[in-house]
Parts: structure tokens; C-alpha cells; sequence
């Protein structure tokens, strides 16, 4: 049986906890924060694994965390995982391979932002995740201005903007399959 990764579900769940978790830093302090982002980690994944892919990054202007949501090993020597960086913003979810316990490869997989309807062209990548046959379907989404829109500098003409115009999509698909010896080959299938 595939086993279908919902994203949408874990962007939500990555963002609420990510909140939660911004809330206590500044409340409680540094201490609290590595309590409460300790609790919220996946027994099934190995630790060492979060120790390579879970940081936990404030700043004056954003907060940026990464958790690790799915493990699987390859061999007695390779594995694989999958994991996400939220920064409040743009969501983000990669592939990484480990050989011996250290990272090995790794590839974008997800990208979701916040748009800015002021700039001609938007895009955005999701995933599905078959576990049995190691293979994630990326589909990247680019919505682009119809021409007739923009002045010759590329900008919108006042009173435009991706809002209000008739845009042009365009639609790649690729997929990744993560092999046993932790390469990730890359399989483009289309574009139209």
C-alpha cells in the first residue's frame, strides 16, 4: 500500500507547534524552550538523526525550527529521513540520506511561501512520499503574469498585480528515489 504524505496536515500542526514553542521561549527562557521542543519529538525516530536535522533557530524577526518527520533505514550502514523547516513564512521539506551515522545527500523537496502578489510570478513545490518503493513525486507549480501586464523592466503596470491579471501556469513533475547505497537519482517526468 503507497503511503501518501499530507502535508498540509503537518504544515499546520509544524506551525502551531512552532508558535507554542516561540511563546515559551519568550516567556520562560531558554531553558523551557529545549523542554518543550523535546516533547514533541517522534520516539521512532533515532535520536542521532535528530541530532543532525533538528535545529531550533530565534532571531529578532523570526523563529525558525526543523523537525524530523519520517525514518526509514536502507542497509545496516545507509538510511533515510525526511524533515521540514518552518520559519513562519515558508515552509520547507527535504530528503537527506545517512551513510555511517552522518549526513550524506540531501534535496529540497517542499517549498510553500507566503506570496507577494506584487512580484509577476509565484511558484511552489509539494511531495508524495511512496515508503515501499523509496520514491517521492515533486510537483512544482509556477503561476507567471501574462506579458501584457508588465512594463519593459519586468514589473507590474500600475494597478496590476497577481490578483487582478490573467496569469500562465506552468507544471513540472519530477521524482526522486532514494537508493539503498544513499544516492538520491532524480527522474524528471514532464513539463507542460
Amino acid at each position: 500500500m503507497q503511503q501518501v504524505t499530507d502535508i498540509n496536515s503537518l504544515i499546520i500542526s509544524h506551525f502551531i507547534a512552532s508558535l507554542f514553542i516561540l511563546q515559551n521561549l519568550t516567556e520562560k527562557g531558554q531553558s523551557d524552550f529545549l523542554r518543550t521542543s523535546s516533547c514533541l519529538r517522534n520516539d521512532s525516530i533515532p535520536a542521532w538523526v535528530k541530532q543532525l536535522y533538528e535545529k531550533h533557530d530565534t532571531s529578532q524577526f523570526e523563529i525558525k525550527v526543523n523537525k524530523v518527520i519520517f525514518f526509514k533505514p536502507l542497509t545496516d550502514s545507509t538510511s533515510y529521513s525526511l524533515f521540514t523547516v518552518s520559519t513562519g513564512t515558508c515552509v520547507s521539506a527535504y530528503v537527506a540520506t545517512q551513510k555511517n551515522k552522518k549526513d550524506y545527500a540531501s534535496l529540497e523537496i517542499q517549498e510553500e511561501c507566503d506570496a507577494d502578489l506584487s512580484y509577476p510570478s509565484y511558484s511552489w513545490t509539494s511531495y508524495t512520499h511512496n515508503t515501499i518503493r523509496r520514491r517521492i513525486s515533486i510537483t512544482t507549480d509556477t503561476k507567471e503574469a501574462n506579458p501584457k501586464y508588465l512594463k519593459k523592466d519586468g514589473n507590474f503596470r500600475d494597478g496590476f498585480d497577481m490578483d487582478n491579471v490573467k496569469t500562465i501556469r506552468h507544471v513540472t513533475r519530477k521524482t526522486i528515489v532514494i537508493m539503498k547505497s544513499g544516492n538520491l537519482e532524480i527522474q524528471k517526468k514532464n513539463t507542460r
